[in-house]
């Protein structure tokens, strides 16, 4: 699979969205109302960038029972473990039941943030078939055409699933089917444009792409043009996803300002330790809004302790349940 400089540094740009719009909202309840969906955001920018390495990791591997298996186990080992690690420390910690703890596990039921695994995970049973239904489109009749066919699709969903009426929070993938497929023809499209991206069209690309996603936030829009909007973004996953899928390609190679910014050290680390610092956040965030150091200072320590909790799981968990897959993966 090809290195991709940026991947890191994304999803650390994805969390920190996550973190930033939980602690707000948590210290500024006040201004709930201009900050609805907003931490969304940031998980629409994990399912994009899942979908397009993933298909990006599958391309060329023919899907045989094996490579299926490997690709599954794989994926497993990924996800489950801490999910569930996550789970139940949470009910250990007092947030809900026992019964609640095992309707979580076994993607029953949610908590707070937990609801996108349930939703990332079951889309992983569909991706193979959908990456090489997509690339196998694309050789055979071009990029316009596999563009086309993916509106199309998208256009059938809605008439079941319209995304207008996504319930919140919801477990179901089916609602979020759009997202993950923007993401799969993001993947699809790269092979071919990856170069013609030039530095000034990813420059140009990127920072319009972070003005228009900044300007769906309805609080972004207020400062600027001195309005009273307070639009819920919770269910605009398809048009924020298309921006994030173009930002994706145009910064994903690590050309650019932006490119450069997104492999410096810190960003790559966070980005490293996303997966613990989401599902270990609700910890810093329940346990700090108890003290009262001021509103802007509470933000800061949230966040800062949502990183720190999440790269102390990192490298106690995670990194040696990774180690553990590595060497299952090995042997499939």
């Amino acid at each position: 699979m090809k290195y991709f400089p940026s991947a890191s540094g994304i999803r650390g740009i994805a969390v920190f969205l996550v973190l930033f719009a939980h602690s707000f909202v948590l210290y500024y309840p006040e201004h709930s109302d201009y900050m609805r969906g907003s931490g969304k955001v940031g998980v629409w920018l994990f399912f994009i960038l899942s979908a397009f390495l993933l298909s990006h990791k599958l391309n060329g591997i023919d899907l045989t029972p094996r490579s299926l298996a490997s690709y599954l186990i794989g994926r497993s080992l990924r996800i489950l473990p801490m999910f569930i690690i996550a789970v139940s420390i949470y009910y250990f910690m007092g947030y809900y039941d026992f019964q609640k703890m095992i309707d979580i596990s076994i993607f029953r039921d949610t908590f707070f943030h937990l609801w996108t695994i349930p939703v990332e995970f079951k889309f992983y049973f569909f991706l193979p078939i959908v990456s090489y239904a997509f690339f196998f489109a694309q050789r055979k009749f071009g990029n316009i055409a596999v563009i086309i066919a993916t509106g199309i699709f998208i256009w059938v969903i809605q008439l079941w699933w319209p995304y207008y009426m996504t319930p919140s929070n919801s477990i179901d993938v089916t609602w979020y089917v759009p997202c993950f497929l923007l993401g799969v023809v993001g993947s699809v499209i790269y092979m071919d444009i990856q170069n013609l991206l030039t530095v000034r069209l990813v420059n140009t690309i990127s920072a319009m792409s972070i003005f228009i996603i900044f300007m769906f936030y309805p609080s972004v829009r207020n400062l600027l043009t001195g309005g009273d909007s307070r639009t819920d973004i919770t269910n605009m996953f398809i048009p924020i996803g298309l921006v994030w899928t173009i930002f994706v390609v145009a910064c994903i190679s690590g050309r650019g300002l932006l490119g450069s910014l997104l492999q410096n050290v810190i960003i790559r680390k966070v980005g490293e330790w996303s997966f613990s610092i989401y599902l270990f956040h609700f910890i810093a965030l329940s346990t700090l809004s108890q003290f009262k150091f001021g509103k802007p200072v509470s933000v800061f320590i949230t966040i800062l302790a949502s990183i720190l909790i999440g790269a102390i799981a990192f490298y106690l968990i995670e990194s040696r349940i990774e180690k553990v897959r590595a060497k299952i993966a090995k042997l499939m």
